[in-house]
């Protein structure tokens, strides 16, 4: 059922992958990682895991996304994050997460960036493997806007977006 005060149409509901590697964690089949209006590489699966807090996206793809952002982010040993410079909270575009049954799940820029106001820097909430793994996992950073449905008995994902402040998540 979906989470109280909603109804089940709210609930957009995903097959998980039932054979493989992965096929014990609660994983969808991926295809792509968008952002802005381009691809940014290949996905073969797509990992809903609370144990980690950050995005964690194939090495390709995570460089593809660095370049695409072109806001001369850099790591930084100290706070653990690729900070990129930004103008505001909303300077960066929407991660599209396009799955192998051409559904796409959206991952906003408040969902995947900090804003630190007192150093105009954005702190990415999204990292990469570092090697040639190609799944991704939707840590904390992705959770945190949406109510999760683990439906064993139909081997399915829902996903329930949350509201935040004035607005909601898509």
């Amino acid at each position: 059922t979906a989470p109280k005060g909603s109804s089940s149409n709210n609930v957009s509901w995903y097959n998980l992958v039932t054979t493989g590697s992965n096929s014990g964690l609660w994983t969808l089949k991926g295809k792509t990682v968008q952002y802005g209006s381009g691809d940014l590489g290949t996905v073969t699966e797509v990992i809903f895991d609370t144990g980690y807090s950050q995005i964690i996206l194939p090495k390709t793809v995570f460089d593809n996304l660095i370049k695409k952002i072109d806001k001369n982010c850099s790591f930084s040993s100290s706070t653990g994050y690729y900070m990129c410079a930004c103008k505001s909270a909303s300077t960066l575009s929407t991660l599209n997460i396009v799955l192998g049954d051409g559904m796409t799940i959206k991952v906003e820029d408040k969902y995947w960036s900090a804003y630190d106001a007192s150093s105009k820097q954005c702190a990415l909430l999204v990292t990469s493997w570092t090697d040639s793994t190609s799944h991704a996992i939707l840590g904390d950073a992705f959770l945190r806007g949406r109510t999760i449905i683990h439906d064993i008995a139909n081997s399915r994902l829902g996903l329930f977006s949350a509201t935040i402040g004035s607005g909601s998540t898509t």
